[in-house]
C-alpha cells in the first residue's frame, strides 16, 4: 500500500493493475510495434442486425456489440462513434440464438450466459468457459446487468416460468433468495443506476408495465406515478452523465401494431417520457448500451413487423444525446470523380465540392463529411459545375479557397475563378490578377507566410499544356513567386501541409502519359527536392493527407499507402486497402476523429467509395467531470501540448492552476467507475472536499514538482501489446490549505487511451 496524504487528508492506493501498469512506467523499452494502422470502407461497415446484445468495455472505452451474425462462434464489433469495426476473436461461444451479456468492470470482462446454461467470458484477447455449478441453468429470453458496487453479475428469469435470482462473481454463480420476488417473466429489461446502486428491470413476460430495483439483498417494486405501457422485448441503459436509465420501444402486445417507438426515463423515483424531433422508429429486439466516453446512448439493430412478415432491420445505429436521437449510418454518394476536397479546421469536418461522371453535368454540389456520415448543404450561392478544382483552408481568415477546375471529363477549357466558402455559402473574389486558368494544380496552406500556395496544373485538354509555376493568395491578391527552383511541369501532382515541420510536401504528377514519382517541400521560399532511399515510384493519381497525431504525411496511389516523416518513405500494409483509384482521389485528414477521409473513383463507370485511414488503436487524451475551485482557481489536468499516449513514447499530463508552495500529485488507474467497490464518482464532501469528486481510480500515484503554478508528469510507455487500446485514467490533488477544510483541491479526471502508430 501506498499513502498520499495532504494535511489530515489522505488516499490509499493499491497496485492491482490486471494487465501489469509496470509495463508502462518501465524505462527499459522494447522497439516499436509496426502494422498498427489501417484502412476501414465506409459503404457498409458494421454487423448485420439479428441476434445481439451491446456492452460499453470502460476499459477500452468502446460500446462492444456481440452477434451471432456468422453462425458460431459469436463475432464482437466495437463502436467509435463513426464506425462498426470487428475485433472478436476466431473461436469462442457458439452462435447463441439467445443469450444475455454484461460487461464486468472490476474484473474487466465480458460475461455472457447462453441459452444453453453456459458462461463465457471475453478478456479483451480471447473466450474462456467459465463456472461450474450450481448454475442457473438452461433458458431463453433471461436478462443480466453489472452491479458495479457489489461487483456481481445479476440475473433474473427467463422462459418457463422463470422467477429466480442470480449472481456471478467471476468464480461461481449463486442463486439469492430475497424476501419478495418479482413475476416471472422473460425477455425484460435490465439496466443498472449506478447514481443509486440499484439494478432496474421493466417490464417482459406478459406485457408488464412493473418496475423493480434490486439492492443485492431483495427486490423493491417502484411505485411511479407514471409509467410506460407494458411491453416486451425493448431495451434500457443508463445514462452516466445524465442519472437517467432510458427505455425504448418494445412490444405492448399482439400483432405488428403493437410494437413501440417511445423513448421513457426513469430518475430513480418517476418514469418521463420523452418526444424528440426525431426517432429510430418502431422496433423490438434492438440492444443499447451508454457510451460513457461520449456521452451517447447507443442504439442497435432490431425487429419490425409487419403483416406476414418480421425481419431484422437495416443494420442501422442511432444515438441518443439526452434530446434527440441522431442516425449515424454509413454514407453513400453518387458516382463521381473529381472532387475537390479540404478540412474545416474550426467546423471540424471535411468539405467536398463538385466533380463529374460522364453521364450528368458537371457538379456544382457541397458535401460536408464528420463521423456521423455525409451531409449535403444547400448554400445560397456556389460556383459552376466543375471538376479537378483545387481546394485549401486558409486558418487565420477561417476559409476554404477554391480556385480553378476543368468543365468536362474531357476539357476543352478550364476555370480561372477564385472562391471561398465561409461555412455557410461560397463568395466569388473579384481579383485584377490570378492564375491562368487550370486544372489538376495543386493547392496547399503555407503555415511560413501565412498564405495558401497553389502549384502547376494542366491548362489544356492538348499534352504540353502542363504548368509549374507558384502562386500565392493572401485573402486579397493573388501573387507570382519566383523560386529559384521548381518541380517540372505537371498535372495533378499531389500536396499537402505538414503543419509539425512548417512545409508544404508535393508528390508525383504527370505530363501526358508520364508519371513522375518525385518528392518536393515548400519551405516558404523554394521549393527543395527530397531524395529519399525508397520512394514509392511513379504515382498514378496520388493522394496527400497530413495525419496531425502520427506526425506524417499519407500517399495514397495504385492501392498503396506511404508515409513519409520529412526523411524517408515507409510503406504501410492493411488487412484492407482501397482499390486503385481511376481518377483523381480526393483525400483530407480529419483531426476530430483522428482519421485521413478518402473519396475515391474506380472502374469506368466512376464508382465511389468512401474510405477512412488511420491507427487501428489511436492516442487520446479526453477530458472528463469537473474539478472543485481553490485560491489559485480550479486545478486543470490535460494532455500536455504536443504530446499523445502512444506505445514507446510518453503519458505527459500537465496540472495548472497549482497554489504557488504547495505540494501536488497525480494517480492513474484502470477505471473511472468504480474503485475498491465505490461508484464513481464519489462525492468528496464527507472527506472535507465539499464540490469535489473522486473521477478515476487512485491506483498509483505519483508527487509532482510545480513551478509557475503547473506542474507536469511524464511516464515512458513501454511496448506491450495487451495495453494497446486500454484506458488509463488520471487525477490530480493540489494542497491549498484555505480553500475547504481538508486542505485539498481536486482537477478534473483525464482519460488517456493508449495507441499504436
Amino acid at each position: 500500500m501506498e499513502c498520499l496524504r495532504f494535511g489530515s487528508f489522505s488516499f490509499s492506493f493499491s497496485f492491482s493493475f490486471s494487465f501489469s501498469f509496470s509495463c508502462f512506467v518501465s524505462l527499459a523499452c522494447a522497439s516499436l510495434v509496426t502494422g498498427q494502422v489501417e484502412w476501414r470502407t465506409q459503404r457498409q461497415i458494421g454487423p448485420e442486425a439479428g441476434t445481439h446484445r451491446l456492452v460499453y468495455d470502460s476499459t477500452r472505452g468502446r460500446v462492444l456489440l456481440l452477434t451471432r451474425q456468422n453462425g458460431p462462434p459469436l463475432s464482437i464489433w466495437e463502436w467509435d462513434g463513426a464506425l462498426w469495426r470487428e475485433i472478436g476473436p476466431s473461436s469462442g461461444p457458439p452462435g447463441y440464438t439467445g443469450f444475455a451479456a454484461a460487461y464486468d468492470s472490476a474484473r474487466r470482462r465480458v460475461v455472457v450466459f447462453g441459452d444453453d446454461g453456459k458462461t463465457w467470458e471475453w478478456d479483451g484477447a480471447g473466450w474462456a468457459r467459465v463456472a461450474t455449478g450450481p448454475l442457473p441453468g438452461a433458458r431463453f429470453g433471461t436478462n443480466m446487468a453489472y452491479d458495479a458496487a457489489r461487483q456481481r453479475t445479476v440475473l433474473f428469469g427467463g422462459q418457463g416460468g422463470r422467477d429466480d435470482t442470480w449472481e456471478w462473481d467471476g468464480q461461481r454463480w449463486t442463486q439469492r433468495f430475497p424476501a419478495t420476488v418479482p413475476p416471472a417473466r422473460n425477455v425484460h429489461s435490465m439496466a443498472y443506476d449506478a447514481a443509486r446502486q440499484r439494478i432496474v428491470m421493466f417490464g417482459g413476460g406478459a406485457i408488464f408495465d412493473d418496475t423493480w430495483e434490486w439492492d443485492g439483498t431483495d427486490w423493491r417494486e417502484g411505485q411511479p406515478g407514471t409509467r410506460p405501457p407494458g411491453r416486451h422485448s425493448g431495451d434500457m441503459a443508463y445514462d452516466v452523465a445524465r442519472r437517467r436509465i432510458v427505455l425504448y420501444g418494445g412490444t405492448g402486445g399482439a400483432g405488428p401494431v403493437a410494437q413501440l417507438g417511445d423513448t421513457w426515463e426513469w430518475d430513480g423515483t418517476n418514469w418521463v417520457q420523452r418526444t424528440p424531433a426525431h426517432s429510430p422508429g418502431t422496433r423490438d429486439n434492438h440492444r443499447m448500451a451508454y457510451d460513457a466516453t461520449r456521452q451517447r446512448t447507443v442504439l442497435f439493430g432490431g425487429i419490425r413487423t409487419r403483416p406476414g412478415l418480421s425481419r431484422p432491420l437495416p443494420a442501422v445505429t442511432f444515438e441518443w444525446d439526452g434530446t434527440d436521437w441522431n442516425r449515424v449510418p454509413p454514407a453513400a454518394l453518387g458516382p463521381r470523380h473529381g472532387m475537390a476536397s479540404a478540412y474545416d479546421a474550426l467546423r471540424d469536418r471535411v468539405i467536398w465540392f463538385g466533380g463529374d461522371n460522364r453521364a450528368t453535368p458537371l457538379f456544382d454540389d457541397t458535401w460536408e463529411w464528420t463521423p456521423g456520415g455525409l451531409r449535403q448543404l444547400q448554400p445560397a450561392r456556389r460556383p459552376s459545375g466543375r471538376c479537378r478544382a483545387a481546394m485549401a483552408y486558409d486558418p487565420v481568415r477561417d476559409r476554404i479557397v477554391l480556385f480553378g477546375g476543368a468543365n468536362g471529363a474531357y476539357p476543352t477549357g478550364a476555370f480561372g475563378d477564385t472562391w471561398e466558402w465561409d461555412g455557410t455559402t461560397w463568395i466569388e473574389r473579384t481579383v485584377a490578377l490570378a492564375p491562368p486558368p487550370r486544372f489538376g494544380h495543386g493547392m496547399a496552406w503555407d503555415p511560413v507566410r501565412g498564405r495558401v500556395l497553389l502549384f502547376g496544373g494542366d491548362s489544356t485538354s492538348a499534352f504540353g499544356g502542363e504548368l509549374d509555376d507558384t502562386w500565392e493568395w493572401d485573402g486579397t491578391q493573388w501573387r507570382l513567386l519566383l523560386p529559384s527552383a521548381s518541380p517540372s511541369p505537371r498535372a495533378d501532382a499531389a500536396m499537402a501541409t505538414d503543419a509539425g515541420r512548417g512545409r508544404i510536401v508535393l508528390y508525383g504528377g504527370g505530363a501526358g502519359f508520364s508519371r513522375m514519382g518525385d518528392t518536393w517541400e515548400w519551405e516558404g521560399t523554394n521549393w527543395v527536392r527530397r531524395a529519399a532511399a525508397s520512394p514509392p515510384g511513379a504515382a498514378f493519381w496520388p493522394a496527400l493527407a497530413y495525419d496531425a497525431a502520427r506526425v506524417v504525411t499519407v500517399l495514397q496511389s495504385s492501392a498503396e499507402t506511404w508515409e513519409w516523416n520529412g526523411t524517408s518513405w515507409t510503406r504501410r500494409t492493411s488487412a484492407a486497402s482501397p482499390p486503385a483509384a481511376t481518377g483523381p482521389a480526393a483525400f483530407a485528414y480529419h483531426a476530430g476523429s483522428g482519421r485521413a477521409v478518402l473519396l475515391v473513383d474506380t472502374g469506368t463507370q466512376y464508382v465511389t467509395e468512401l474510405w477512412d485511414y488511420g491507427p487501428i488503436h489511436p492516442a487520446t487524451y479526453r477530458s472528463f467531470g469537473n474539478g472543485c475551485a481553490g485560491s489559485a482557481g480550479t486545478p486543470s489536468l490535460v494532455g500536455a501540448a504536443g504530446s499523445l499516449p502512444w506505445l514507446g513514447q510518453t503519458l505527459s499530463l500537465q496540472l495548472t492552476s497549482v497554489l504557488a508552495g504547495q505540494p501536488a500529485a497525480v494517480w492513474v488507474g484502470g477505471s473511472r467507475t468504480q474503485w475498491q467497490g465505490l461508484t464513481l464518482p464519489l462525492e468528496l464532501r464527507a472527506a472535507g472536499m465539499p464540490g469535489c469528486e473522486l473521477l478515476a481510480s487512485p491506483e498509483v500515484p505519483v508527487a509532482v514538482g510545480t513551478a509557475g503554478g503547473t506542474a507536469t508528469l511524464t511516464v515512458p510507455l513501454c511496448v506491450c501489446a495487451s495495453a494497446l487500446g486500454l484506458s488509463v485514467f488520471g487525477q490530480a490533488a493540489v494542497a491549498d490549505p484555505g480553500a475547504n477544510p481538508a486542505g485539498v483541491v481536486i482537477s478534473n479526471g483525464i482519460e488517456a487511451q493508449i495507441g499504436g502508430r
